[in-house]
């Protein structure tokens, strides 16, 4: 899925996002989507906690 939303958001800085055909866009945040929901919360955390500069112990 990474690999084919990579690869419409690659075509998309070629052509412009706007410029894209509907169903390319739409098939570009259904993956974004389905991604940012499978991707493990404690990694969202740590994240969150290396912006605003939290170091752990």
């Amino acid at each position: 899925m990474q690999i084919e939303a990579m690869s419409i958001a690659s075509h998309g800085a070629e052509v412009g996002f706007a410029n894209l055909e509907e169903d390319q866009r739409r098939r570009f945040w259904e993956i974004q989507t389905k991604i940012d929901r499978e991707r493990p919360r404690d990694t969202d955390r740590t994240d969150d906690q290396q912006s605003k500069g939290v170091t752990s112990t």
